[in-house]
């Protein structure tokens, strides 16, 4: 029987729109994986999507402004 994992993820902007995402993963969640996606974590939560080679989703957010802005950040969490 195939395992598999979902991670979910979040970008949040400096004036807090949020694009929300899924990714499944193959495999069940274990304490390796637990300590694999751990060490790419800023203070334990931020990380930058581009990183760990997973879809950052800072654009879809652009869909509704005018592109890129101020409030845009790199981090996702």
């Amino acid at each position: 029987m195939n395992k598999h994992s979902v991670f979910e993820y979040l970008y949040r902007d400096g004036g807090n729109n949020k694009a929300f995402s899924y990714l499944l993963l193959e495999g069940g969640y274990t304490d390796a994986l637990r300590d694999h996606i751990e060490h790419y974590l800023n203070d334990g939560l931020w990380f930058i999507a581009e990183q760990l080679d997973i879809p950052p989703l800072f654009a879809e957010l652009w869909q509704h402004s005018n592109g890129p802005n101020d409030d845009d950040l790199p981090f996702h969490e």
